[in-house]
């Protein structure tokens, strides 16, 4: 998928491995990152766990972690699905 046509879609995919570096990087738990971005730990578990999630969701997280939201998404390349 690609960005434009994701940011087009209700839900978007987060690309869980940049998530879980940036997030480990400010040496941060899940339940810091939905503090900060003002979710819910379970939102935070899900995404990590690979399930998409709302823009709105995407945006806060990115807000959080002083990146962009399309920094945070997933895009498939060729061999990826």
């Amino acid at each position: 998928m690609t960005p434009a046509l994701a940011f087009r879609s209700k839900t978007v995919q987060v690309d869980v491995d940049k998530l879980v570096g940036l997030r480990t990087r400010k040496n941060w738990t899940q339940e810091k990152l939905a503090d900060k971005a003002i979710v819910s730990v379970r939102t935070v578990q899900n995404i990590e766990r690979g399930r998409p999630t709302q823009r709105s969701t995407l945006a806060r997280l990115a807000d959080a972690l002083g990146v962009s939201a399309r920094e945070l998404m997933f895009v498939a390349t060729d061999g990826q699905s």
